[in-house]
């Protein structure tokens, strides 16, 4: 629970160091591509115009991703670490990061200037006073001379923005955040901004839209940003860690509360005679408490070891990065010494409680001592195991989704290799492509202009339908005669690419969404509506190029003999061979870049990476939650059969079996688990539905799941409970009734 709380915290508190973070705003636009959508590309002019003719604004500052291939400093290379964005000169005024060495009106004075992370300036010079140095950054289209002119500290709090180098650049489009002044009337000024829509620069298709304002907080929790600069986080997740945090919290303390009361119970005696003799109520709750103290104390220090050695895989599987130095700041100490205070206060309450309603002189007389043998529901139990058995359902609602997601037929075929060609090694990619297909291990090779798997290009394209303007957006991909084949995209109708190129110019292949949009027309052989001279060939299966969690829409395979990409599709077993002969190939042709290459499943589960991870959390709290069901139903089992031993000996004096015992002692904790699961099963149904609802291919909630996980609860409380229950069973009647 405390690295949940930390890491919730954390989220929320996003940007909190940002000293200027209420007036500072991200501007959005109108989406020409996407009807109803907004985006955070600006055009040039757009932040300058609202600086020179609105009052409210102050400032602006553009950023835009600039990241470099390779980075060289003296005789080294580095290929890593090379996030960079490039911004206007204002940047470190406007936004709190902190400049270990600069002013923040100097630093970004001309376009040769760079800032560099305190990270990086020990990684390529040994020290951090780097001011002064120079770095070269490669880029597609060529080298970059820059004088190091600061050097920042990477801040420790959760920020956004995620760079390690910082550049100028000029006026051009990008992101725009706008620094308001204070009290700035936010919803006035979207309404002059909507009053000027034809006077601000805007990207259009003929329809000027208007700007808006997201305040520099909530741009953090919209997940439409993709940027490899930019952090994103969904509100949801966070209210889903939380939830679960609350109910393996809620778990811990009922188990804990179910111990405090039958170490009272057993106390009983004990209090009631102090009580006699005069002690207080209040005197016997601080020594009670005084005991549970020492125990509270020795369970948080074991708690903050855990917290620190888990903290690695919550960060794999959250993408939180906590580091342990900020975990130990002022601010998060408190806040996890806020937990064993709430488990402290919650125990004195309940421990008063029961003193108040358990300590009287009539405990004292005999056969008095002992409660009434017959067990009772415990309320604090059965929400342990509704607990259980909400998380066991999740949990295997997650990973059939997952396994849905990961053994798909996505309509492309996931062995093809993909090679990432550098920018300026371009014209190697015909040379590479002639070398591999001389290889017995390489099927068929095609040069792309990228990866099918996220990384397409939209258009918006207008046509006319009978007087009638009309548009739609799809997306495309650029690719050669072989891109198609080696791909596995099945082509359904009319032809594939030819083999002879010429006779490919001007060529395209739609997939099925696209031609369900014409659903009166057949577009073979006429010209895609939109453009000028492109002619559709073929009609191909759809294929997914976007997360599971939208269906397929309209796309178009366009004929180009250019690209940046390799598609290599190896022989049927001949994968390692393939990527052996591509290794093999590359230190030939380029020799001043690593090998960038990965599968085409690689990508597409890196694409559903957040998914699985996900699911990975859920499945460490479920076995969490049932750890701690099953120590709450062991202590109460071996509490109620210490109750019942002189019954059990009685039973069993007079002919009882064994069996006849076991289920004597079980049949409550059955009942226990049926109520568990009829408060349990719905709430798993509605929220399981919910998630499922993020994804357009998605999993049956089938009837199975629901009665496996009672199943398995029930399993698991009858073997946590059946060894005591053994216990009790074959004891010696004569001992249990000595014993009473």
């Amino acid at each position: 629970m405390n690295l949940i709380t930390i890491f919730v915290t954390r989220e929320f508190n996003a940007e909190g160091f940002q000293t200027d973070r209420n007036r500072i705003f991200a501007l959005q636009a109108d989406d020409p591509f996407r009807e109803g959508q907004r985006m955070y590309f600006i055009r040039e002019g757009a932040a300058e115009y609202m600086k020179d003719n609105f009052a409210e604004v102050q400032d602006f500052c553009r950023i835009r991703n600039v990241s470099p291939r390779k980075v060289t400093v003296g005789n080294h290379d580095y290929f890593d670490d090379k996030r960079a964005i490039g911004t206007s000169s204002n940047f470190f005024s406007i936004f709190s990061y902190q400049l270990l060495y600069g002013h923040p009106q100097k630093v970004l004075e001309t376009e040769q200037n760079i800032v560099i992370s305190d990270e990086l300036a020990q990684k390529y010079f040994g020290k951090t006073d780097v001011v002064g140095e120079q770095i070269t950054l490669h880029h597609r289209n060529g080298l970059e001379e820059m004088i190091v002119t600061g050097v920042f500290k990477k801040p420790a709090e959760n920020t956004q923005l995620k760079f390690d180098m910082v550049k100028a650049i000029g006026n051009e489009d990008a992101r725009a955040y706008l620094q308001l002044a204070e009290n700035a009337n936010i919803q006035e000024l979207e309404g002059k901004f909507a009053q000027n829509k034809e006077t601000i620069p805007i990207v259009h298709d003929g329809t000027p839209g208007t700007h808006y304002l997201k305040s520099f907080k909530a741009a953090y929790f919209d997940t439409s940003r993709r940027q490899t600069i930019e952090n994103h986080r969904d509100k949801s997740d966070l209210y889903i860690a939380l939830v679960i945090g609350l109910m393996i919290l809620g778990v811990a303390v009922f188990n804990f509360l179910g111990l405090i009361n039958n170490r009272l119970q057993e106390k009983a005696g004990e209090h009631s005679i102090r009580r006699v003799n005069g002690g207080s109520k209040a005197n016997l709750v601080t020594g009670f408490l005084s005991e549970t103290f020492v125990l509270v104390v020795i369970a948080f220090v074991l708690s903050v070891v855990l917290l620190v050695w888990g903290i690695p895989f919550f960060n794999n599987l959250t993408s939180a990065n906590i580091t342990t130095t900020w975990l130990f700041s002022i601010e998060n100490v408190l806040l996890l010494t806020g937990i064993p205070a709430l488990v402290m206060l919650a125990t004195a309450i309940f421990s008063f409680l029961r003193i108040e309603n358990g300590v009287r002189a009539e405990t004292l007389k005999p056969g008095r001592f002992h409660p009434n043998g017959k067990i009772q529901i415990p309320a604090l139990n059965i929400t342990q195991l509704a607990v259980s058995v909400a998380l066991i359902m999740a949990s295997i609602i997650i990973i059939k989704q997952i396994n849905l997601i990961t053994n798909k037929d996505i309509g492309i075929n996931r062995e093809v290799i993909e090679v990432k060609i550098p920018g300026h090694h371009k014209n190697q990619a015909g040379l590479f492509k002639n070398e591999l297909e001389k290889q017995s291990s390489v099927e068929m090779v095609s040069i792309a202009n990228a990866s099918p798997v996220l990384e397409h290009f939209m258009i918006l394209l207008h046509y006319d339908d009978n007087g009638e303007e009309k548009e739609y957006t799809p997306a495309v991909f650029v690719g050669d005669e072989n891109f198609s084949r080696v791909l596995g995209v099945e082509i359904i109708e009319g032809e594939n690419f030819s083999e002879h190129a010429e006779s490919n110019k001007d060529k395209c292949i739609i997939n099925q969404s696209l031609a369900r949009l014409f659903p009166d027309q057949d577009l073979i052989g006429k010209i895609l509506p939109g453009t000028e001279n492109t002619v559709v060939t073929g009609i191909s299966e759809d294929f997914h190029y976007s997360s599971l969690k939208e269906y397929v829409e309209p796309g178009y395979i366009t004929y180009g003999t250019e690209g940046f990409y390799l598609m290599v599709k190896p022989a049927p077993n001949q994968i390692a061979q393939t990527r052996a002969e591509i290794s093999k190939i590359w230190d030939k042709l380029i020799t001043d870049y690593p090998l960038n290459m990965e599968s085409v499943d690689d990508r597409y589960k890196w694409m559903h990476r957040e998914n699985t991870n996900y699911a990975k959390l859920i499945g460490a709290c479920c076995v969490i939650s049932v750890f701690l069901s099953m120590i709450g139903l062991f202590a109460v089992s071996f509490h109620a059969s210490r109750r019942r031993i002189k019954e059990i000996g009685i039973r069993k004096v007079n002919g009882a079996k064994i069996t006849e015992i076991l289920t004597l002692l079980n049949t409550n904790f059955i009942k226990w688990v049926f109520i568990a699961y009829l408060v349990g099963m719905p709430v798993a149904w509605f929220v399981m539905h919910k998630w499922l609802e993020n994804f357009a291919y998605k999993t049956t909630l089938s009837w199975w799941v629901f009665a496996l996980a009672g199943l398995l609860a029930l399993g698991i409380a009858l073997l946590t409970v059946s060894w005591q229950s053994w216990r009790a069973a074959t004891r010696n009647p004569v001992e249990a009734l000595r014993y009473e």
